[in-house]
């Protein structure tokens, strides 16, 4: 791409592969930072999430119009410089690290087409508001006797011999668990609705799809996060301090809600990519 200089709009156009470099580095200081963090939940969201962005744009590459103007051009500098210097002089883990590819996939997008043509990047806008979500985005709803009326079934049919006060749990063995809001399933759920609302962002779907999938997704959390309760509620009894954390604050509290992710997932796969594949089919026949 030969750059013009007739005018000083063309000044601010930047060639397709200044943005994709732009971007492959923003890209990567994230994923960076996101890695050195203590949240994993946000490592491995990201891989995904940024993969899906880019999958996005290089999708809709050849209906993207790349026509700035001066005052996007700077709109975007100053949103990635922002960002950048935010990054370098006050370094978190918190909040604005979840906004970061928000806040610099606006700027990139100003950069590259200018306000008039932000509407093409909405489904990439969309995919970074889902990032940014934290697990506490749900945190209204309150759902922990739900959860421990459930878990006192499964316990039930497992054929332990349980008692329930309110969001308190008593086995006969002398274990005891409190059901507290971090463990009522809520983040799990949370965490499926996510990658649900990717899924309908990245493959074609109708209406009762939209409606079913995540009921069915919010159903699969809900049980995958009591049995991980359940599990809790028998590894608390005396003498089982190592599983009991392992399963509660280690690497075992990621399982179930990798679980609950891949089930959807399938269920994704096979009701929307099957659905979708016939379609292409025909196409490529016409």
């Amino acid at each position: 791409m030969k750059l013009t200089l007739s005018s000083p709009t063309q000044l601010l156009r930047i060639p397709k592969y200044w943005l994709l470099a732009i971007g492959a580095g923003l890209m990567a200081i994230h994923l960076s930072l996101v890695w050195q963090s203590n949240l994993p939940e946000l490592q491995g969201n990201c891989f995904v999430f940024w993969a899906a962005a880019v999958s996005l744009v290089w999708r809709n590459r050849d209906d993207l119009e790349f026509k700035s103007s001066i005052v996007a051009s700077l709109v975007g500098f100053g949103l990635i410089a922002i960002a950048l210097l935010r990054i370098h002089l006050l370094p978190d883990l918190g909040l604005f690290l979840r906004l970061f590819p928000l806040v610099t996939g606006l700027g990139l997008a100003l950069l590259a087409s200018g306000f008039k043509n932000l509407r093409a990047y909405w489904r990439e806008f969309t995919t970074f508001v889902l990032l940014a979500l934290p697990p506490t985005a749900l945190a209204f709803f309150e759902i922990s006797p739900i959860t421990a009326r459930f878990t006192t079934v499964l316990l039930w049919l497992s054929g332990y011999e349980v008692q329930r006060q309110g969001v308190y749990l008593t086995l006969s063995t002398g274990a005891s668990i409190e059901v507290y809001h971090g463990c009522s399933g809520i983040v799990v759920i949370l965490q499926v609705l996510k990658y649900v609302g990717l899924a309908f962002l990245l493959f074609p779907s109708n209406w009762l799809q939209r409606i079913v999938i995540p009921i069915v997704g919010i159903a699969i959390a809900f049980l995958t996060n009591a049995v991980r309760v359940a599990i809790l509620a028998v590894l608390s009894a005396p003498g089982n301090d190592e599983a009991f954390t392992y399963w509660h604050d280690g690497n075992g509290s990621l399982v179930f809600s990798m679980l609950a992710v891949s089930i959807v997932g399938g269920i994704c796969y096979y009701w929307l990519l099957r659905d979708e594949e016939p379609a292409v089919e025909e196409q490529e026949e016409w």
